[in-house]
């Protein structure tokens, strides 16, 4: 069960960034730093 939780966990993440790293909204540096305040890195 916790392979589920990550893999929607991971796809959640991905759903929530990646439309802003493609608009430009953020930047590489700052997704990893979001994702580090939220411990998935």
């Amino acid at each position: 069960m916790k392979d589920c939780r990550d893999i929607h966990n991971q796809v959640a993440i991905r759903d929530a960034l990646l439309p802003k790293l493609i608009s430009g909204e953020i930047r590489v540096k700052y997704a990893e730093r979001l994702l580090k305040c939220r411990g998935e890195s």
